[in-house]
């Protein structure tokens, strides 16, 4: 039999066993000295004080959101506002006047009541209590107790009824706006407002996702009324901890723009991207001396629209997360905006040019973490009637947006800017209130921040909406005329896209040299509808019959790589004479006519048989796309097909034939009795509702590529051909890389370690369970071992005292450490 002694050394082994499982954060040793009162005659009685702070408007949106499906329960503690997209969303914390204590710009304000917060069905499990504001001078810290679920034995052993996993230690940092004195605490009522920040004592047990560089919370307000002198007795022995990020003042909206300018002035890689373009001098301060005071300021741009579907839709199945900023509209509509908005006191104007620095940031995720972007210290910038959107971002880099997709790090920008604008109209400073607005498009920097997939041929932004008021002091006519100094004008996004990597070109048509070109089949003749449209050839009017066509389309890359992925697990057959070859699905007639004037085919029509289905979701997606058609008529052309389609609840829809794709020409030319052609696709709005609304109308599809045996007349006899019919590749097609093929239908979405250019990995606690839920389970064991060897040592300290009272009422003198009991016992 082992003695109670081994039974404790095993206990503390499994204990030391599981430690290792989880890193050890390192509370940030930067403090403030206690500030506080050398007389008496500064203690003021406080008659009431409460605190208003949401933690972090994000946190709250995640927990009561569909992948955490939790919340907070809260005791003597209240909360306004929505539980999602609520800007102005707070707890809100009571005082007990009677422990509370203020001296000159120090304060010790005890606060009531608990607060639980739990998600992802008990993997997140927070409690606080005993809450406590110490003020000094315009730091502050909020005290708490706290028990919450991790694999350290502190945390296990706060939850089966031992103490808290820690007590009366910083939970959240703040740095208020003025202090206590500066805001009349001696009069009688002091309001501070301040910037707060995620303690990493609160970060561990929300599973280290908000440390540094995630943990700026929302803003705090502390109102404390006072009611003449007072008993002192505030803290002095008090230091103030410092959370990761913190600064020593309030950072208003403006600091980003400031910042700029001085490091404008250093020639940091910030100065280059806001250098003026002429006239000004190189380090991009302000030419002009006069200046008007706006009296509020607003910003609307919805990014872009397609983006959004996508992102909201069935194939990202993403969403965003916005602090302080708002929407409106729908979210993949032409009305959906964010809004942004100011703090006027930030915003510069002269003249025309405007500095609008945004509150906030906005958060956009997706394909389960893969797609991950963070846009923060934003600003408008507008310079006549050239307007750019400025941003921090971080995004991650991923090897595709598909199953088996590795995160291989993330992209980060630091004042660039996202999008260009060109406004209808200059800002005019006279007074009042004054609206612009403008169509735009995404620079290269805001193309890298969205993973690439917006380059030349699909870069086109929504529209941006300004409005300020202007009819604040200074803001007479011409005042600050001389301007803000110029920008550097940021050119359109022209690498990566759907539309260049599929071989678009500069002019944004497809590249002849490298666009999948359809070559090699004999006629295989029409196996479907021929559709309406009339090729009758009239040799009068300079008509020539069509004898043998082809046509490449891959229809959308994305959407061919969404149906082989772990989310569709689907898959395409071809029918009728088609096949797939090359990122191309190819499809062959023997039917059209072409109006040919001067050598150039100036109108016509060709005609494909043959058809693809596509497959997912256990049968709820089924499309089919047949029997296509290409209708040219000079420079543009329409794609016309036969599509039926389930909507998204799985309810087929026969759509018959329609216009699926509006096509713009490019390099077609007719020599040797061959037509060859190519052209851009866009997808049509009946190809949208087609489609079941996976992608909106307007979005940018695979090139086209068509070829055609013509006769020199009506007379079909005399025709070349257009060669062998190329090797269907859709059987091998996903199975190239066993191992590959593999990833994909387990739908794993790895990371390589690769660390983020800040040299921290992206992916910790929560945001690695979400990627894959099985890298939890080492630290679920480890927890589960702590709760028994922790619940053992509990039962043990239990027998070991009865045995000591048994000891003492028998006199023995045995003791609970000593070895076995003897045998009287």
């Amino acid at each position: 039999m082992s003695s109670p002694r081994s039974l404790r050394l095993a206990s503390a082994a499994a204990l030391a066993a599981a430690m290792p499982l989880v890193g050890v954060a390192v509370v940030p040793a930067s403090v403030l000295p206690a500030a506080v009162a050398d007389d008496t005659s500064q203690c003021r009685a406080v008659s009431a004080a409460d605190m208003a702070w949401g933690i972090r408007q994000s946190l709250r949106n995640y927990l009561t959101g569909p992948i955490a499906a939790g919340g907070w329960d809260l005791d003597g503690i209240t909360y306004t506002g929505a539980t999602e997209n609520a800007e102005d969303g707070a707890f809100h914390f009571t005082a007990d006047p009677r422990g509370s204590r203020v001296e000159g710009d120090a304060a010790d304000l005890p606060m009531g009541g608990t607060m639980h917060l739990t998600g992802h069905g008990g993997i997140i499990n927070v409690t606080l209590s005993n809450f406590e504001l110490q003020i000094r001078g315009n730091r502050g810290q909020l005290l708490a107790d706290g028990r919450y679920l991790a694999a350290d034995p502190a945390a296990v052993a706060s939850l089966v009824g031992g103490p808290p996993a820690f007590t009366q230690q910083p939970v959240a940092t703040f740095t208020f706006d003025r202090t206590l004195a500066q805001a009349g605490a001696a009069s009688g009522s002091a309001v501070l407002t301040g910037a707060s920040w995620i303690h990493e004592n609160l970060n561990k047990g929300l599973l280290g996702s908000y440390g540094e560089g995630k943990n700026e919370g929302d803003p705090v307000v502390v109102t404390v009324k006072t009611s003449g002198p007072g008993d002192c007795g505030v803290d002095r022995n008090a230091v103030m901890a410092s959370s990761a990020g913190q600064t020593d003042t309030v950072e208003s909206p403006a600091a980003s723009a400031s910042g700029t300018a001085a490091a404008a002035q250093a020639g940091t890689p910030a100065a280059q991207a806001l250098s003026p373009v002429t006239g000004a001098a190189a380090g991009g301060t302000p030419t002009g001396t006069g200046s008007c005071t706006v009296a509020d300021a607003s910003v609307g741009w919805g990014l872009k629209k397609s983006f959004r579907s996508y992102l909201t839709g069935p194939i990202a199945m993403g969403r965003w997360d916005l602090d302080q900023v708002g929407f409106s509209g729908s979210e993949g509509g032409d009305d959906g905006q964010f809004r942004f908005t100011a703090d006027p006191s930030a915003v510069e104007l002269s003249g025309g040019d405007a500095d609008i620095p945004l509150k906030g940031s906005v958060h956009l995720t997706g394909h389960f973490g893969a797609l991950d972007i963070t846009y923060s210290n934003m600003v408008v910038k507008v310079r006549g009637t050239t307007a750019q959107f400025i941003a921090d971002y971080r995004s991650n880099t991923v090897s595709s947006y598909t199953a088996g997709a590795q995160v291989t790090g993330a992209k980060t920008g630091t004042q660039v800017p996202i999008a260009q604008f060109e406004l209808t109209s200059p800002i005019s400073a006279a007074g009042g209130s004054v609206k612009v607005s403008g169509p735009g498009y995404i620079t290269e920097d805001g193309n890298q921040s969205l993973g690439g997939n917006y380059g030349e041929g699909n870069n086109q932004a929504d529209p941006i909406d300004i409005t300020l008021d202007t009819s604040g002091a200074g803001c007479a006519t011409g005042a600050g005329s001389q301007g803000l100094g110029g920008i550097t004008s940021a050119g359109a996004a022209s690498s990566g896209g759907s539309a260049a990597s599929a071989g678009v070109a500069a002019a944004g048509t497809p590249d002849l040299s490298v666009t999948p070109r359809v070559s090699g089949i004999t006629s295989a003749g029409s196996t479907g509808s021929a559709g309406t449209s009339d090729t009758t050839c009239q040799a009068s009017d300079g008509d020539r019959n069509v004898v043998e066509t082809r046509m490449g389309w891959g229809i959308k890359d994305s959407f061919r790589s969404y149906i082989k992925g772990s989310i569709a697990k689907g898959d395409w057959t071809t029918g009728g004479g088609a096949v797939y070859s090359d990122g191309n699905f190819v499809f062959s007639g023997s039917e059209g006519t072409l109006k040919v004037s001067a050598g150039s085919v100036t109108s016509g029509t060709l005609k494909f048989g043959g058809s693809v289905t596509f497959t997912g979701h256990e049968g709820v997606l089924h499309t089919v796309v047949s029997d296509p058609e290409i209708r040219l008529n000079g420079g543009t052309g329409t794609l016309v097909a036969n599509v039926s389609s389930n909507d998204t609840s799985g309810n087929p829809h026969d759509y018959g034939r329609i216009s699926l794709a509006d096509l713009s020409l490019s390099g077609v030319s007719l020599e040797g009795g061959i037509l060859d052609g190519s052209a851009s696709a866009s997808l049509s709005a009946d190809g949208s509702t087609a489609l079941a609304g996976y992608y909106s109308a307007g979005e940018a599809l695979d090139p086209v590529s068509f070829r055609a045996a013509v006769s020199d007349s009506c007379d079909t006899t005399s025709a070349a051909s257009l060669g062998d019919k190329p090797a269907d590749e859709s059987d091998g097609d996903a199975d190239k890389d066993d191992k590959a093929a593999k990833e994909r239908k387990q739908g794993k979405v790895t990371v390589n370690g690769a660390e983020a250019t800040d040299g921290e990995n992206s992916d910790t606690g929560l945001v690695a369970f979400l990627k894959d839920p099985r890298s939890m389970v080492p630290s679920v064991i480890a927890v589960i071992a702590a709760a028994v060897a922790g619940a053992m040592a509990v039962r043990l300290r239990r027998t070991n005292r009865r045995i000591d009272e048994i000891a003492a009422a028998t006199g023995t003198g045995a003791v609970s450490g000593g070895g076995e009991p003897g045998e009287d016992d």
